[in-house]
């Protein structure tokens, strides 16, 4: 997920798809609280929520281990997965992650 409150994951993900598809099984999920999901209220948006939803997902799909793609807020909920559910987590890829404190490399 990525480009604030309000954005979908197919927004967000529709042009890549095609080609992460080609080699994986590709899932984009819209988080709560953003794209078409729904709005409960400022109580559940938090990482717990959002990483309860992850796991019922990937449970659900019956899919025990994962790779995550994280742009943006996205990479904060990759990092808090791999750090709270290691087993679920093989692999992460993380774009403009928010949740980390990284400086502009001399080319940017």
């Amino acid at each position: 997920h990525g480009s604030g409150p309000g954005v979908s994951a197919w927004a967000n993900w529709r042009l890549a798809m095609p080609n992460f598809s080609e080699v994986a099984r590709v899932i984009a999920p819209d988080m709560l609280g953003f794209g078409y999901s729904e709005r409960p209220g400022k109580d559940y948006y938090n990482m717990e929520s959002w990483l309860d939803q992850v796991v019922g997902l990937m449970d659900a799909l019956d899919i025990e281990r994962t790779d995550l793609v994280g742009n943006s807020f996205g990479g904060a909920i990759s990092l808090a997965m791999a750090i709270r559910h290691p087993d679920r987590v093989r692999r992460i890829v993380l774009m403009g992650s928010a949740g980390l404190a990284l400086g502009l490399s001399e080319g940017l």
